[in-house]
């Protein structure tokens, strides 16, 4: 396992990824990376730099680019990923031991996962639970709109 620095763990979640990607050995037009909740895709340009091939997918599409994937449902297509990307996705599966599953199996061989989701810890969670009473990302909007299930 690669070492995380602590500094790293002060950054926002995406500067972090992109850090992190920077230091994964990739082999330029080898290696291969899902995007799963890549939304508007915000780390395709930092995927790329760091010279992976970039596949999006969503569970709702907003560019012609991404691919729709329910990560609750076995993945369709034969490309396979050194490294699969989750950026607060996670916390939206009804089931996420099927959802893993599902992520595991489209990993080549020694392939990695990087996963990020909510954290009640979080400094703007515990802002807005102590002048709220909710936590940030779980308010009844979050639960109704967002579909947030759960949270670590």
């Amino acid at each position: 396992m690669m070492p995380v620095p602590e500094a790293a763990l002060a950054e926002d979640r995406y500067a972090f990824v992109r850090d992190y990607l920077a230091r994964l050995p990739a082999a330029p037009g080898e290696s291969v990376l899902f995007d799963v909740g890549a939304g508007a895709l915000p780390m395709r340009e930092h995927v790329e730099k760091a010279g992976y091939a970039w596949f999006g997918f969503d569970l709702h599409p907003k560019s012609p680019e991404v691919v729709e994937w329910d990560i609750n449902t076995r993945f369709e297509g034969d490309q396979r990923a050194d490294v699969v990307l989750l950026m607060d996705v996670i916390e939206h599966t009804y089931n996420p031991g099927l959802a893993m599953e599902n992520i595991v199996r489209v990993l080549k061989p020694g392939g990695r996962i990087i996963m990020t989701m909510p954290n009640p810890k979080w400094s703007r969670a515990r802002t807005m639970h102590m002048y709220s009473g909710f936590l940030a990302c779980f308010t009844q909007h979050d639960l109704d709109v967002n579909h947030h299930v759960f949270t670590t």
